[in-house]
């Protein structure tokens, strides 16, 4: 198994073949690559590309202009700067971590499925990462070709990166999330994504447990501690911490577990992760909640457009939400509270 439970909890799924069966099974017609970019923002200037063989993964960056990497230092004199060696590091290192603990692959998603690649262009940027949900091929563009892709971009300023940084885990698992579903709501992507990232960091939740505020009792603090907020942390934290009372020892092959950056610094910074299992159900859960959605409003199933961010969703994914806590059994008075909510 991937990972050990530190006390015994109760199962609320059926795991088979690296998948957990929450939902009846439904049928998704494979995505074909739909757009051809003739360029987009500044990835026409990264003029080279480092392959991290074997891993589906590129990166593109450059030396020189607006986009030049700040740090080019090549430690390990192979050609590549450390920066962008580190960036595919983290971002093989975390997916083959999500891909044991029981999340599906982008790649192997009925939305990406006609995709090749995992593209990450490292430039000049306002953030620190973003993450596109629209497959693309970018054929006039220098070292793309006609392969048909998914997108991240990160910032080529990352202070002291690698470091403690999960900027790149956090927007890989924006992949995952958008491999599930067409849901794009800010309460729901961004914790979520905070909470997957620990994989690779010190601590499985945040804020710690114990220090989470209570769940929500109503309707009325629903909207206003989870809907209304983009990141609502303490709701993530609380919920994640009643569906495993305890953190959950990961079992990674000793390859991975101790994959280091260029510096030989550890990637994982420590073996636990928590409520993992948890999260793969509600994902799995979402996606066929997307499939109803599409089909009650006669939505192509990935071109769902503005509709994706709209707040009409919201009493829909809580209801995903609390059936994913009613089929693993726990419950408390806080728990039955929140499981009231209409």
């Amino acid at each position: 198994m991937p990972f050990e439970r530190k006390s015994p909890k109760a199962a609320f799924a059926l795991f088979i073949g690296g998948l957990f069966l929450t939902e009846g099974v439904h049928s998704e017609s494979i995505n074909p690559c739909p757009i051809n970019r003739m360029s987009t923002g500044f990835i026409p200037s990264l003029t080279e590309k480092y392959e991290l063989e074997g891993s589906g993964i590129r990166v593109f960056y450059t030396h020189s202009g607006d986009n030049q990497l700040v740090d080019q230092t090549d430690s390990n004199s192979n050609g590549v700067p450390d920066y962008v060696e580190n960036v595919a590091r983290q971002a093989d290192a975390a997916r083959k971590a999500f891909n044991l603990l029981g999340f599906r692959d982008p790649l192997e998603s009925a939305r990406y499925r006609g995709a090749s690649y995992i593209d990450i262009n490292v430039g000049n940027m306002s953030g620190n990462g973003l993450a596109y949900s629209e497959p693309a091929s970018y054929s006039a563009v220098p070292q793309r070709g006609d392969a048909c892709s998914i997108r991240l971009d990160i910032s080529d300023r990352l202070d002291k990166f690698p470091g403690s940084w999960s900027v790149v885990s956090h927007e890989l698992f924006h992949l995952y999330q958008y491999g599930y579903m067409e849901f794009k709501r800010p309460w729901l992507l961004e914790p979520t994504a905070n909470w997957a990232e620990r994989v690779i960091r010190t601590g499985s939740l945040h804020p710690a447990p114990g220090l989470a505020q209570p769940l929500p009792a109503s309707m009325a603090e629903m909207q206003s501690q989870v809907f209304a907020q983009s990141f609502p942390y303490d709701f993530w934290s609380r919920l994640a911490s009643f569906m495993d009372e305890a953190d959950e020892v990961m079992h990674l092959p000793n390859a991975l577990r101790y994959a280091t950056y260029t510096d030989g610094t550890s990637i994982f910074k420590d073996d636990y992760v928590r409520g993992f299992a948890f999260l793969s159900a509600v994902l799995q859960s979402l996606e066929a909640e997307s499939t109803v959605v599409s089909s009650l409003n006669g939505w192509p199933p990935y071109q769902w457009g503005e509709n994706q961010s709209s707040a009409s969703h919201d009493a829909r994914i809580l209801k995903v939400i609390q059936r994913a806590v009613r089929r693993t059994g726990v419950r408390n008075s806080e728990i039955d509270a929140f499981l009231a909510i209409e």
